[in-house]
């Protein structure tokens, strides 16, 4: 019986770190708000066996720089998409721009000078909007606004070549 009670107590103090340990692997996840073994209050600090907590030690750290490369994977990739449409605005500004200036230089030319300030206009508030929306969010509206005054700017360039229609549902502007 003895010897039994002893097979038991050693038994169990090896089997329920292991457990423990496979529990948290099995429920094992990078969700910032999973619950850890430093939060969970049923979990010992130490079990007895030093190779087993230092196992559960070393999955706990792993999970920790885990979550932490994942955060970082994320914002990193977030990053290189704001630097991609800042490098393409940048690229495509001052393209646009030298285009759209020599529109007007051809319509001045030309004796077009009657809609030459509505291209001006036109003109003046897509810069406005391309220097502003580098730090904010727009709305689809805006968006859709935004898209409308470059297309009217093209067909002031290329008259009757160019024929588009944009359609938003109001249902989506906002």
């Amino acid at each position: 019986l003895v010897a039994l009670l002893g097979a038991f107590w050693a038994a169990r103090r090896v089997s329920v770190p292991l457990h423990r340990l496979s529990d948290q692997m099995a429920a094992f996840s990078l969700d910032a708000d999973a619950q850890t073994p430093e939060d969970d209050p049923v979990t010992p600090a130490r079990s007895g066996l030093d190779e087993v907590d230092g196992l559960n030690q070393a999955f706990d750290r792993l999970r920790a720089e885990l979550r932490q490369s994942f955060a970082e994977a994320v914002l990193l990739r977030a990053h290189k998409h704001r630097a991609q449409l800042v490098a393409l605005q940048s690229q495509m500004n001052p393209h646009f721009m030298y285009n759209m200036l020599a529109t007007i230089s051809v319509m001045a030319e030309m004796g077009q000078s009657a809609a030459i300030p509505a291209i001006v206009d036109d003109l003046s508030e897509m810069m406005r909007y391309i220097a502003s929306s580098e730090d904010s969010v727009h709305t689809l509206g805006s968006e859709f606004a935004f898209v409308r005054r470059y297309l009217q700017s093209m067909k002031h360039r290329f008259r009757d070549d160019l024929d588009v229609t944009v359609d938003c549902p109001p249902e989506l502007e906002e």
